[in-house]
C-alpha cells in the first residue's frame, strides 16, 4: 500500500477503451500537499461515476521520487478505479534541474489526445510557461483533422494567447481560485482552481471540487462543478505524504520493515491524536 517503483500513473492511450456515450469526464486541479483533501476529492470521484478522470497539473509539490510515490500509494488506497490522464504543471518539474524526467517515469506523458465520439481531448504540456512544440504539433493535427463537434484542451497554465483551432473548451489549474468566461473566438475558458493544495495564496474558503464535463456523439457538451469536498487533516493521509515523500529510498529497499514503521507511526499518531479528548474526559470525571 506504501510503496511502488516508478510507473506510469497516466492511462496508457492504446489501452483506453471507452464506449459510453455520453462520456463524463471528472475534472481536478492542483494536488501539491494536500493529501489529506486528495483522498477525500477521489472519494467523491468514486461516487460520480465518471468514464475518465483528467488531472490539470502540479500532481506534486515537489518534484521528487518519494512525492511521486506517495502519489501513487495514494491512488491505489482510494482512487475511483478509473482511466486518470494528466497534464505537468509548473510543480512537476524537477528542481534538480532534471525538467519533467521524473513526471515522465512517474506520471506518463507530457501531451496527449484521446478521441471519443466525434470528441477531440487534447493533454498540453505549459509547465515550463510557453506551449511545448508537441503540444502545438497536437493542435496542428487536430485542426487538419477537423473533429466532428470540436477540440476539448487541458493544459496547466491558463493560455493567454489564442490558441488554433479554436477549442471549445479550455481547462487550466495553477491559478488556486476558480472562474470562467467566453474570449472573443468563443472558447470556454474554465479557470479550475479550487483544488487541495493548501497554498498561502488560496482562499480558505474555495474547496476542493471535481466538476464534470459531458460530452455526447450528438454534439451535446455540459459542465458542472459543483461537489466539493471539506477541509481536513487525515492522520495516515499527513504520513503517506510526509514520510513516504521523505524516506523512499529507504522503502523501497526495505518494504517489509519499513511498512511496520508506517503501521506503528499511524498507531501512535492516533492515540495521540485521541489522547487530548481522553485525558479531558479523566479530569471532567474525576472532579464530578
Amino acid at each position: 500500500m506504501w510503496v511502488v517503483g516508478p510507473h506510469a500513473l497516466s492511462a496508457s492511450l492504446d489501452e483506453v477503451r471507452i464506449d459510453a456515450d455520453p462520456l463524463r469526464v471528472a475534472v481536478i486541479g492542483d494536488i501539491q500537499n494536500g493529501f489529506s483533501e486528495f483522498a477525500d476529492l477521489q472519494t467523491k470521484i468514486a461516487e460520480l461515476t465518471p468514464d475518465l478522470v483528467v488531472q490539470l497539473g502540479d500532481t506534486v509539490n515537489n518534484a521528487t521520487e518519494g512525492r511521486y510515490a506517495a502519489l501513487h500509494s495514494s491512488i491505489r488506497a482510494h482512487g475511483a478505479g478509473v482511466p486518470m490522464l494528466v497534464v505537468p504543471g509548473n510543480h512537476d518539474i524537477a528542481r534538480s534541474g532534471d525538467g519533467l524526467s521524473l513526471f515522465k517515469a512517474w506520471v506518463g506523458p507530457t501531451e496527449w489526445r484521446f478521441d471519443h465520439g466525434g470528441w477531440c481531448l487534447l493533454g498540453l504540456n505549459n509547465a515550463a510557461g510557453e506551449l511545448s512544440a508537441k503540444s502545438r504539433d497536437l493542435l496542428a493535427k487536430a485542426d487538419a483533422d477537423g473533429p466532428a463537434h470540436g477540440v476539448v484542451v487541458f493544459a496547466h497554465r491558463p493560455e493567454t494567447a489564442p490558441v488554433t483551432p479554436a477549442p471549445l473548451v479550455q481547462f487550466a489549474g495553477h491559478i488556486h481560485s476558480s472562474s470562467e468566461f467566453v474570449d472573443a473566438a468563443g472558447t470556454r475558458h474554465v479557470y479550475h482552481g479550487n483544488n487541495c493544495d493548501r497554498s498561502h495564496d488560496a482562499d480558505p474558503g474555495d474547496l476542493p471540487t471535481v466538476g464534470i464535463l459531458t460530452l455526447g456523439s450528438d454534439g451535446d457538451c455540459s459542465w458542472e462543478d459543483g461537489w466539493t469536498v471539506p477541509r481536513r487533516l487525515l492522520v495516515t493521509e499527513e504520513l503517506r505524504r510526509l514520510v513516504v515523500g521523505s524516506l523512499y529510498p529507504l522503502m523501497s529497499a526495505w518494504p517489509v520493515a519499513a511498512s511496520a514503521l508506517i503501521a506503528l507511526l499511524v498507531a501512535a499518531a492516533a492515540a495521540a491524536w485521541r489522547w487530548p479528548a481522553h485525558a479531558a474526559g479523566g479530569v471532567r470525571s474525576a472532579r464530578g
